[in-house]
């Protein structure tokens, strides 16, 4: 089964869609509901959700750093250029496999195992 759904971190509050079923995330909280209601009928997150809290992970992980070789590369002009570069040739290399990849989804349902919980 694909999932297709477009992730907006920049408000406090997001909705995302996955097949048919909307997804809303509050990043202060940490909250996530998802309107299948497979957590509240049966105490397991559903794969919508772990997607959602999946990028959420991922996200922080790439500020953190982000944040740390933007910090580096501001002590001079030289070092922001180099990572000027980095990002450009970075960017291309991703929008490139990301059209290679599409279709394909992030987390499939297969792929929603009791070790992606903990990754979590």
């Amino acid at each position: 089964m694909r999932s297709s759904g477009k992730f907006k971190l920049n408000s406090k509050v997001s909705n995302s869609t996955f097949n048919k079923f909307v997804v809303t995330y509050d990043a202060v909280s940490r909250d996530v509901k998802c309107h299948c209601l497979l957590f509240e009928s049966r105490g397991i997150l559903c794969r919508h959700s772990l997607r959602v809290l999946s990028f959420d992970k991922r996200f922080d992980d790439l500020v953190f750093w982000s944040h740390n070789i933007c910090e580096f590369a501001s002590k001079s002009e030289e070092l922001t250029g180099i990572l000027h570069r980095a990002f450009d040739k970075v960017m291309v290399e991703m929008e490139e496999y990301q059209e290679r990849s599409k279709g394909k989804s992030l987390l499939t349902h297969e792929e929603a195992t009791l070790s992606n919980v903990n990754d979590l």
